[in-house]
C-alpha cells in the first residue's frame, strides 16, 4: 500500500493512495475409476492478476480552520 497527503490550509488535509492485492483463481479436474485407478485426465489450472484499489480521504479540523494554530483554543 502506498499513500500520501497534503495540507491545503491549516485544518484541511486531503490524501490518497492505492492498495495492490493479488486475486488468484484455481481449478482442478480429476477422474478416477471405481477401483481407485486414475485415468490420466488430471489437470490443474492457476491464474493470478493484480487488483489495484484507489483510496482517498479528507480530514477537517474545524478548530484549526476557525481559530488557526493557536494551541490555547485546542
Amino acid at each position: 500500500m502506498a499513500s500520501g497527503s497534503i495540507q491545503i490550509i491549516p485544518g484541511f488535509t486531503i490524501g490518497g493512495g492505492a492498495q495492490v492485492l493479488l486475486h488468484a483463481d484455481a481449478t482442478m479436474n480429476l477422474e478416477s475409476e471405481l477401483d481407485g485407478t486414475a485415468s490420466g485426465n488430471e489437470s490443474v489450472g492457476v491464474t493470478a492478476e493484480p487488483v489495484i484499489t484507489p483510496i482517498a480521504g479528507i480530514t477537517l479540523d474545524f478548530g484549526r480552520m476557525l481559530y488557526g494554530s493557536d494551541k490555547r483554543c485546542a
